[in-house]
């Protein structure tokens, strides 16, 4: 007998050891940010707060210089991993704050390859991303199975952690679950070409 898995999703994910350092000096930068460009453009949700659209690439910015870096690296590190050849580049990159019941609705990052997001300040208790089994659109097993697998789950969610980085690819739906804690759960997202 052989049993082959096909249509693997990757999920990688890094941390920064410099996150706290990071994370005092660039909150307050983002916080003034957003007293200065209140986008009411792109609206995250009506508690929260996202840069998309006010700024183009957040990551550009000196503050963030050493943060593009080892974003960079990592995205590199997933290109190699699935086999992708060509020059990696960020197209794409803004900040998010996830404020008392806040959320985002499913979506992907098309047309781009990886896209990713990197906590500068989360408690585990924050709201966690989910990524969603667009194998399980039809929602099968049709009925729950005894045993619940990352092969019969239609979703999958991750915890949030200041200085946790987690890359994936562009295709893949992914959603916020309401934040329902008191704090400020900031996020830098970002999407990369390969090619």
């Amino acid at each position: 007998m052989k049993r082959h898995e096909i249509f693997p999703v990757p999920i990688w994910e890094f941390t920064y050891t410099e996150a706290e350092t990071f994370r005092e000096k660039i909150v307050p930068f983002f916080k003034e940010i957003e007293k200065n460009n209140p986008n009411k453009e792109v609206p995250y949700t009506k508690e929260g707060y996202t840069s998309y659209g006010a700024i183009n690439n957040i990551l550009d910015y000196n503050e963030c210089a050493e943060m593009k870096n080892f974003v960079m690296g990592n995205i590199v590190y997933a290109a190699k991993d699935l086999g992708l050849e060509g020059y990696c580049n960020i197209v794409g990159s803004w900040f998010n704050n996830n404020r008392k019941y806040s959320s985002h609705e499913s979506h992907n990052h098309l047309p781009n390859i990886i896209s990713g997001i990197y906590y500068v300040q989360a408690e585990e208790n924050d709201a966690k991303i989910t990524f969603h089994d667009q194998n399980k659109i039809s929602n099968w097993p049709f009925r729950a199975p005894s045993r619940v697998s990352n092969l019969t789950e239609p979703r999958q969610s991750f915890t949030p952690k200041t200085g946790r980085l987690c890359l994936f690819p562009s295709y893949i739906e992914h959603s916020v679950e309401q934040q329902l804690s008191d704090n400020e759960r900031i996020s830098i997202s970002f999407n990369a070409s390969v090619g």
